[in-house]
This record gives structure tokens, C-alpha cells and sequence, in this order.
């Protein structure tokens, strides 16, 4: 035989004997224990098959109390989607914020009779152009050409 045959038998009488030594679980309306990680409820069935065993009442009950505990209703979706959903802390909070701010800065200096005030200069924005730049005759198309090749 294969050792992966052998190891599925041996895996097999073991859950087997595992299973014969568990209590039949009992139809009452007691809460299932929890079980540790990689271990859970079996017995053996017609087959020889080894199968889990689950609390079919508690099953029924929960898929009829199924309701959603952190639901949110369609109005309160349809408000914070569209951004008009009322923050009453959020406003008192940043309130706060602004007053905090308002009594942090310093107020601005108002010039007294002992004040030094320094404006800055006055530019005059009206530029002659005449003076700038002096109108030169533009030279004809013959004196370009002569002086880039001289003859």
C-alpha cells in the first residue's frame, strides 16, 4: 500500500475512535460550545463516513433573527452620500478650533505718536518708450545682402 493510504486509514480510525467516545449531542436549547481551532462536533454516519455535527434549531433561529445590527437606513445613507448629514459635534468641535486660534494670534500693532511708519517708494508706471529705445533706420534688403556676403 501507499504511505498517502495508509495515513488516510490511519487518520480515518482515529477520527473514528474519537467520535465513538463523544456524547450524542442533544436536541435541547442549550447554547453549542465553542470548540478550539482545527477541532469541531463529529459522528459517524450510515457510510462509515465521519461528519460534522451542528445544532440544526440554533441554525433555524438565527437565519430567522438574521438582522443586521450596524445597519443604516436609506434616509441616513442617502444624507451622508450627499453630504447634508448633520454633524452637531463636529461643528461645536471645529467652533472651538477657530475661537482657540482667535485668541492665540496676536493682534496687529496700531502706529501711535512715538510710531515710525516706512512706506515704500511710489513707482511712476508711465515709461517713455521714445527714451528708451532710440528709432533706427531699418536697413534696405540690398544692404543685408551685401554685408553677409561682402559684395
Amino acid at each position: 500500500m501507499s504511505s498517502m493510504t495508509t495515513f488516510t486509514k490511519n487518520m480515518q480510525a482515529e477520527l473514528q475512535a474519537w467520535a465513538t467516545t463523544q456524547p450524542e449531542p442533544q436536541a435541547q436549547s442549550t447554547p453549542v460550545a465553542s470548540y478550539p481551532a482545527g477541532t469541531a462536533p463529529v459522528k459517524q454516519n450510515e457510510e462509515g463516513n465521519v461528519v460534522l455535527v451542528g445544532d440544526e434549531d440554533k441554525k433555524a433561529r438565527s437565519a430567522l433573527m438574521a438582522q443586521e445590527v450596524n445597519f443604516i437606513g436609506q434616509e441616513t445613507q442617502k444624507l451622508l452620500r450627499t453630504k447634508k448629514y448633520v454633524v452637531p459635534i463636529a461643528k461645536a468641535y471645529l467652533k472651538e478650533l477657530q475661537n482657540a486660534e482667535a485668541k492665540e494670534s496676536k493682534p496687529k500693532p496700531c502706529p501711535n505718536e512715538n510710531s515710525v511708519v516706512v512706506e515704500e517708494p511710489v513707482q511712476d508706471m508711465e515709461v517713455d518708450v521714445d527714451a528708451q529705445q532710440p528709432q533706427s533706420e531699418k536697413p534696405t534688403i540690398e544692404e543685408i545682402i551685401e554685408t553677409r556676403t561682402g559684395r
